[in-house]
């Protein structure tokens, strides 16, 4: 299948001659890394946004700092369920990859790497390979 301004048409084969008349076209299929690197490092960049925003606003309102004095050690949500729900979520989102089709794709597979801050890292020439 192809679309020329506009217009799909079909070959079996790669030469077409009947899209445009008195043409020959040779087709060639390409795969698309910029498109698809760019898509990974938005969700990279957009999940470590999400993820830094969570670690600061569980450090404050649920984390536990063994520097203070006690009583005033833990957050007003310490201990909370929902806290812990979402850090374990996102934890299997990240490390349970991918779909495709009835298998999984590791995020490292195409890239993508999970640092122990939580955040995570797209290797560029990793993705041109992927």
């Amino acid at each position: 299948m192809f679309t020329i301004d506009d217009t799909v048409g079909t070959s079996s084969s790669n030469t077409v001659t009947t899209a445009i008349q008195g043409v020959k076209l040779n087709l060639t299929v390409a795969q698309d890394t910029t498109s698809a690197s760019a898509a990974i490092n938005n969700f990279v960049n957009l999940y470590n946004i999400l993820a830094t925003t969570y670690i600061a606003i569980y450090s404050q309102v649920a984390g536990f700092d063994s520097s203070k004095a006690k009583g005033a050690q833990g957050g007003p949500l310490l201990g909370n369920a929902m806290f812990n729900t979402i850090k374990k979520t996102l934890a299997s989102i990240v490390s349970g990859g991918v779909k495709n089709g009835s298998a999984n794709i590791s995020l490292s597979a195409i890239g993508i790497t999970l640092n122990k801050d939580g955040t995570l890292t797209a290797a560029a020439r990793r993705l041109r390979t992927s």
